[in-house]
């Protein structure tokens, strides 16, 4: 479940308003903890980094 609007505790978070990317870390089974008008706010953990680096190295493969 979703909840609508920003966590206090802001700082446990990864902040993500690319809609591309929020979809590739969605197909790939990650979900946000919250929702605001901004962002979707993906807990911190070492797994999620590490895809994040994926998704970024693929964007830039694609740009070359």
């Amino acid at each position: 479940m979703v909840v609508r609007g920003t966590p206090k505790n802001i700082t446990d978070y990864i902040k993500v308003s690319s809609k591309y990317v929020m979809t590739k870390l969605q197909e790939m089974g990650y979900f946000p903890e919250y929702i605001d008008n901004k962002f979707a706010y993906f807990k911190i953990d070492l797994k999620l980094v590490n895809t994040l680096v994926e998704i970024i190295d693929e964007v830039g493969d694609s740009n070359e």
